[in-house]
């Protein structure tokens, strides 16, 4: 079978077909359109990438800075479908908030330092129908290769930057994007993460790299889009710690009276005793997890052209695409490994080894060939003096994904994904209504997601300027949970489950106002056949599925009182469910002095964050597969933690300083993040960020 279906003239005319009828309904509404019915993007010759401009090929305009200094053009975009590029982000108010738990607007919580395997506590166990293995503990940190920056430049630019801190944590990244004359972009980037950690064997190095070309002929007709990632995750494991802090922190099991035990904790982290240490203190358990994906997309760009007049009376010709034919093909894999020698204790071990009694190694690689053929609709026409915007645009798209799951010892899996996805957003600019739908669905009898949906629709109304906007989104999801939960087989575990599709269905009302500086957004999350792991201190590996409701509110509110700022981040949650388990409240906030010296010449600003989650039942990690269990027997007492920070901006660089947890002590010495795992104590860091413009 080809693509889920019997034969390649069957595809072919799927696609045909339905490519024919969006053609056909949108060249109807071009004809439609006319001047006065469309409001005219004032910066359309700029902004868009595929102007063809005889006097300025990038067509792109030059930015000025907050403090008056201008430089060289740079704009970068993620779409791989429009190329709308935007400028630089110069902003530096946020530059120390650089891991992602740390920034607001990512919830997740980690099992130690910079770089550790995280978990969501704001899931909304949603997901799209692509073909997912489960192993997703590295998540905010993988480089997406459909979210790659690509620059569109004028001339060299390159970004530096350089994070450190205690127990020589660090993370480095450099970025330089160029061009070759003018049909030509290039960029890479490099990046590594590295830390000792707090306490033994808690070592991280995690290491990714980016590349891509972007190749626009001459006449705009043709573009060529290649990228390739890398990553390499090492994880050194040692199962959490044995001991307790000393304090009020919960121990592994209460004692009689239900009080909470404290134990005394050398002083020195490094030398405390860890579940998966040997009797010299060394753990030789590690978990590498690497990939790596190149993609190669083409673009076949359909048109109008039309003369515009330049103020100094010269004719210039522009070339306006109305519709693209784009055809990606990309590889994917995926390795993750994990070794342990240490026989002696069986903390996430089976009794026994399955295949290997002397080998306690395993070992997944998942491999993936995709193909898609999509047309794009760019929301962009012309007549004979002018290029006007259409009310949306939208992309059809027909996808197909082959792969091939090897396991060390065990059988290999071959599996088909094929689904058809439908996108659109509005594209008038002054409209006071925005929308977006995407929409995607599972075809072939025998591909692992047939027959299962994903659709999502947004829309918001701009009230008047001082009322702000309000709006509604609606998700319908049904997909087939990740195999890690179906079906795995291992020297360590198996298993082989047939579980009902996952269902999410997500509404969602919110409210802002950009004057205030206000949003609310208030949401209910229902979820159906829900898997997930839970902890059993008989059984290493116990999945089970789960029903229910989440109930989730949300409000950022940002103050300004002359040299005083401040942002808050408010949410609070609740399930009516006894399997799932997430902290009620989570709280982020910024109070902070901000204010630009020296004739603006240096712009700073200091402070301290606050975070803060309420008590729950925080989850045990298991290593060997890299996930999180759940577990409702002991809820763990947490508090708020501060973080204070000083930012400097003197024109391209940005330098921070700041001590995290702050109030060690102040409460008690510490606290958990999952099960025996501790949050990292009282530490410093500081950090550059650079930018070159030529």
């Amino acid at each position: 079978m080809l693509f889920g279906v019997k034969s390649w003239r069957t595809f072919i005319k799927i696609f045909v077909a339905l490519s024919s009828i969006w053609l056909l309904f949108a060249q109807q509404l071009v004809a439609q359109i006319n001047r006065g019915g469309v409001k005219r993007d004032t910066t359309l010759n700029t902004v868009i990438a595929d102007t063809l401009n005889q006097e300025k090929p990038d067509s792109i305009e030059v930015f000025e800075l907050s403090y008056e200094e201008k430089y060289k053009s740079i704009r970068f975009t993620t779409s791989q479908e429009y190329f709308e590029h935007k400028n630089v982000d110069t902003l530096f108010d946020v530059e120390h908030q650089f891991d992602p738990i740390n920034d607001p607007k990512l919830k997740y919580n980690n099992i130690g330092i910079l770089g550790s395997p995280v978990y969501d506590m704001m899931p909304d166990y949603s997901s799209k129908l692509h073909f997912d293995l489960g192993f997703n503990q590295f998540k905010p940190y993988k480089i997406n290769a459909d979210s790659i920056e690509i620059y569109k430049v004028n001339a060299p630019y390159t970004k530096l930057i350089w994070r450190f801190g205690s127990k020589e944590q660090q993370f480095f990244k450099v970025l330089h994007a160029n061009r070759i004359k003018e049909v030509l972009q290039f960029g890479i980037s490099i990046n590594r993460i590295s830390g000792e950690g707090f306490y033994a064997n808690q070592k991280v190095r995690n290491s990714g790299f980016s590349a891509y070309t972007d190749y626009d002929s001459k006449n705009k007709k043709y573009k060529l889009l290649t990228t390739f990632t890398s990553q390499a995750y090492v994880q050194e494991h040692n199962g959490g710690i044995s001991e307790a802090y000393l304090g009020q922190i919960f121990s592994k099991e209460l004692n009689t009276a239900g009080q909470l035990i404290a134990t005394t904790q050398p002083h020195r982290r490094d030398i405390v005793n860890t579940n998966f240490s040997d009797l010299s203190g060394t753990s030789n358990s590690f978990g590498r997890n690497n990939g790596l994906n190149l993609a190669i997309n083409q673009y076949f760009n359909f048109g109008k052209y039309f003369t515009e007049t330049a103020t100094d009376s010269t004719l210039i010709k522009r070339f306006v695409p109305q519709f693209r034919l784009k055809h990606k093909i990309a590889f994917e894999r995926e390795d993750h490994v994990f070794e342990g020698k240490n026989e002696s204790n069986y903390f996430f071990y089976p009794t026994e080894l399955r295949y290997d009694a002397n080998t306690y190694l395993d070992s997944i690689r998942t491999s993936k060939w995709i193909n898609q053929l999509a047309l794009i609709q760019t929301g962009k026409t012309a007549n004979k003096n002018d290029a006007l915007n259409l009310p949306f645009k939208s992309v059809l798209s027909l996808n197909y994904e082959r792969i091939t799951v090897k396991r060390l010892f065990a059988d290999t899996l071959k599996f088909n994904n094929t689904w058809l996805a439908f996108s659109a957003t509005d594209n008038l600019v002054e409209s006071p209504l925005s929308f977006s739908i995407d929409a995607q669905y599972g075809i072939g009898a025998n591909n692992y997601q047939s027959n299962k949906i994903f659709l999502k629709a947004k829309a918001n109304y701009q009230l008047p300027q001082s009322f702000g906007k309000v709006g509604i989104s609606i998700t319908a999801n049904s997909y087939n949970a990740a195999l890690l939960y179906q079906n795995y087989d291992s020297n360590f575990y198996n298993w082989q489950n047939n579980f009902n599709a996952t269902n999410a269905n997500i509404a969602s009302l919110n409210y802002s106002n950009q004057k205030y500086k206000l949003s609310i957004n208030a949401s209910r999350i229902n979820f159906s056949n829900l898997p997930y792991f839970f902890y059993d201190a008989l059984n290493p590996v116990n999945i089970n599925t789960s029903n229910g409701n989440l109930y989730r509110i949300e409000i950022n509110k940002a103050f300004k009182f002359g040299w005083l700022k401040m942002q808050h981040h408010l949410t609070f949650q609740t399930e009516n469910n006894n399997d799932i388990d997430l902290p009620n409240w989570l709280y982020n906030g910024s109070f902070y002095y901000s204010g630009n010296w020296f004739k603006r010449a240096l712009n700073f600003n200091t402070g301290f964050d606050v975070r803060y989650l309420s008590n729950f039942n925080l989850p045990y990690y298991n290593p060997v597969i890299g996930q999180f269990y759940y577990q409702g027997n002991v809820e763990y007492p947490l508090y708020p933690t501060f973080d204070f920070f000083i930012n400097f901006k003197i024109q391209t660089a940005v330098l921070f300083f700041k001590v995290e947890y702050l109030n060690q002590n102040w409460f008690q010495r510490g606290y958990y993040t999952a099960v025996n795992y501790p949050a990292p104590d009282y530490t410093f860091r500081g950090g550059i960020s650079w930018r070159f413009f030529d």
